[in-house]
Order: structure tokens, then C-alpha cells, then sequence
């Protein structure tokens, strides 16, 4: 079928200031997506999850921006193309995708999103945390500076630029032996 594809799109196009090109590998410069949680095993997680993070699916992807970034239209594509890749790769078969109830995408932007929330529209679930519908796609959005300062919120507002919400943060931070001379802590001595 490319190949009929391919003659069809060349014969069209010939003459033209344009070349044709068939199956092109499009993952040439390598991609990173943020943070996957992946359900490995069956069981009920017992922590309190950060607002917007709940509930968890299989595959949770997950893109952030800090203080730095803007979280805009390009990068809620950019999530979006993650989500197909990392779909079609643990599928296996490409005719079998897994169904997308499987996935959950959340986006963390450590400042609103103004230029986005301007563009497109965002539903409101909770103080902080929207929610974007992206065609049959449903897109949770966390705004760290907009989300209350609670216990559940510690691990996102570690990364906040507000005062209150990092002193608090700080304050509450419970550090665990898998991560007691990792990234977090030396960040909080900081």
C-alpha cells in the first residue's frame, strides 16, 4: 500500500519544486517525555496523590514546565505526539492499540499558562487543576502557583516560585530513604 502511495503522490508531484518521500523515520532526533508512571503490578496505591493527579491509569504521562517555560499550544502538541509514539510502542501490534482509557496526560506548569488559556478553552475542576479536551483526547493541566497549599500539593510546590507556597513545601517535605540523598533534598538544603 506505501508503495501505490508513494507512485500516486510521485506522479502527482512530479515536475514540481517538490520531492516526494515515503515511511519516513520522523524519529530521527531523539524525544523525551518528562515522567511515565506505569502500573506494574495489580494493587491500590495508599498516598495521598498531588490535586489533578487522581485517578492514576496504567500509563501516565506526564510533561512539565518550570518557572522558565511556558506551558503553550506547542507543548500540549508535543504531549500529544509523546502519547502517540509511547501508544503505538507498548501496544506492540499497530492494528491492537491498547484502548486509551489505558492512558492519562497531565501537564504541570509551574506559572499559569496565560497565552493557552487565551487560545484554547480550559475547564476549571478544582483550584489549580483543568481540564482540556484535545478532540477525543482529555488532558489534565496543573498549575502549580494556582494550587492550594496543602499537604497532597507538597511534591508540586517544591517547584513553585511563590514564597508561600515553597516555604511551606519546604516545611513539609517528608523525605524517604529511596530518595534521601537525591535531587529533592539537595534542593530544599538549597
Amino acid at each position: 500500500m506505501a508503495r501505490l502511495t508513494w507512485r500516486c503522490a510521485n506522479r502527482f508531484f512530479r515536475g514540481s519544486p517538490f520531492d516526494v518521500a515515503t515511511e519516513f523515520d520522523v524519529t530521527l532526533r531523539k524525544q523525551f517525555l518528562d515522567i511515565v508512571v506505569i502500573r506494574k503490578r495489580e494493587g491500590e496505591f495508599h498516598r495521598p496523590l498531588p490535586d489533578g493527579f487522581g485517578p492514576l491509569a496504567n500509563h501516565n504521562l506526564i510533561s512539565f514546565k518550570s518557572h522558565q517555560d511556558a506551558f503553550d499550544a506547542w507543548a500540549l502538541q508535543e504531549l500529544v505526539a509523546y502519547y502517540v509514539c509511547y501508544r503505538k510502542q507498548v501496544s506492540g501490534e499497530k492494528k491492537k492499540l491498547l484502548p486509551a482509557t489505558e492512558f492519562c496526560l497531565i501537564a504541570i506548569s509551574a506559572r499559569s499558562p496565560v497565552g493557552l488559556m487565551t487560545a484554547i478553552p480550559l475547564v476549571e475542576r478544582h483550584l489549580g487543576v483543568y481540564d482540556i479536551e484535545w478532540g477525543r483526547l482529555a488532558i489534565r493541566l496543573i498549575v502549580i502557583r494556582e494550587l492550594p497549599v496543602e499537604d497532597a500539593n507538597t511534591i508540586l510546590l517544591l517547584f513553585s516560585q511563590a514564597t508561600s507556597q515553597l516555604e511551606f513545601a519546604v516545611r513539609h517535605y517528608r523525605s524517604t530513604k529511596a530518595d534521601a540523598s537525591g535531587l529533592i533534598d539537595q534542593m530544599i538544603r538549597y
